[in-house]
């Protein structure tokens, strides 16, 4: 959802350059392929491996393309359950390093939804203005998002982590009616985060209920970091987390 692909099919030593992925218009990062492996490249590298060698370049090419799509170290468990569990969109896959948007954590959110609940959902239709796309409608019909005003979405905006809390709440509220069960004990004290006064009213129980519930966790062990950003690892390790909860009780 988040990909501007354009058609600029090109090819240097035995690596073929198949499309461009721009973040909030700024950072560029060109989708590399061959065989079966696949990553990205940004404009700098691109540039500076036409002017290398050919086994350097695919050395070097080759080592990105690893890195770009091997999530980091700690995060592989919890990607690859979400993997397995059908979790992860094609939007994120691959780009797990990357910065996560508001719309591609609320598609992370809704899959997950479906996976633990098949409560039918009367969708509100093209509910914002800047953002055609079935999955948000969906999650603000069931109450897990909400639009930045009354009309737009923001859906390329970088997602913060009180909004993750927010959107991660209001779902397994949804999932806890849906199925008549509690999985959340009630508890939103930020005692203790030397930063609780940077949390927004509107997120308070949300980041409070989370955090108590280990579910998400301090930036240290002081700052909860509420308008921090989050990666797309991150935020999938978030996800795996409430569906394992949900799904064994």
């Amino acid at each position: 959802s988040e990909e501007d692909m354009t058609n600029i099919y090109e090819s240097f030593s035995s690596y073929a350059i198949i499309g461009k992925r721009v973040y909030n218009g700024q950072n560029e990062y060109y989708m590399i392929e061959q065989g079966n492996k696949n990553g990205m490249i940004d404009n700098e590298q691109l540039q500076k491996y036409i002017h290398m060698s050919n086994e350097t370049v695919n050395n070097a090419i080759d080592q990105n393309a690893k890195d770009a799509v091997t999530p980091s170290e700690w995060a592989a468990p919890e990607v690859n359950k979400a993997l397995e569990n059908g979790l992860i969109s094609d939007e994120t896959e691959h780009f797990y390093r990357e910065y996560i948007t508001r719309e591609e954590f609320a598609e992370l959110i809704v899959t997950c939804v479906n996976k633990l609940t098949d409560t039918k959902v009367n969708i509100k239709k093209n509910t914002f203005t800047d953002v055609n796309n079935e999955a948000i409608d969906k999650a603000y019909s069931m109450g897990i998002v909400s639009g930045v005003d009354d009309t737009t979405f923001a859906p390329k905006n970088k997602i913060t982590r009180q909004e993750i809390a927010a959107m991660m709440h209001r779902a397994i509220k949804y999932v806890e009616t849906a199925n008549s069960k509690t999985y959340l004990k009630n508890n939103i004290s930020l005692d203790g985060y030397s930063d609780s006064d940077k949390v927004s009213e509107w997120a308070r129980e949300s980041v409070g209920t989370l955090v108590n519930n280990e579910i998400i966790f301090g930036t240290s062990d002081t700052t909860i970091s509420p308008l921090a950003n989050t990666t797309i690892e991150e935020a999938v390790l978030l996800d795996v987390r409430i569906f394992e909860l949900m799904q064994n009780e």
